[in-house]
């Protein structure tokens, strides 16, 4: 299931939808969710449904917040706020909890840099390897010919 949502937030729907969001949405259409036209509402929807499913797994416990936060941290707000003005004009005009979940993943999330969670997990790091000795011109060590 979890490896699922990691092949989801790669695929090159989420990562249209994503671009979207972030550079083309508010340019193009004014708040409001249900007023919005194909493909802005599915861009919308790939986005928002994903990460308010993700956090229900996280607030049922079935998910460590730290795994979500610290491989989606800065997409999660990012995305967010990025929907906020037309999640908050659905939910005024319709009495609606919509994407509460996504809103709920989103709180902490802003307040926890994945720097943070790397830190406390003591992921190391590996630096790039020295450049290759040249011989003979080569790169690789070959001779040449």
């Amino acid at each position: 299931m979890l490896l699922g949502a990691f092949a989801h937030s790669r695929s090159p729907a989420y990562l249209e939808a994503q671009e979207y969001l972030l550079h083309t949405l508010a340019r193009e259409h004014p708040a409001g969710y249900r007023g919005l036209p194909q493909p802005a509402r599915t861009h919308a929807a790939t986005i928002g449904l994903f990460f308010d499913d993700l956090d229900k797994l996280v607030a049922h416990g079935m998910i460590d917040p730290r795994l979500v936060i610290g491989s989606h941290g800065p997409g999660i707000v990012r995305l967010r706020d990025a929907l906020a003005p037309y999640v908050h004009q659905e939910r005024n005009a319709n009495g609606l909890p919509f994407w509460v979940h996504f809103e709920d993943l989103a709180a902490p999330t802003a307040a926890t840099p994945p720097t943070a969670i790397h830190t406390a997990l003591r992921l190391r790091q590996r630096p790039p390897p020295a450049s290759p000795r040249r011989t003979n011109g080569s790169t690789d060590g070959a001779s040449g010919r």
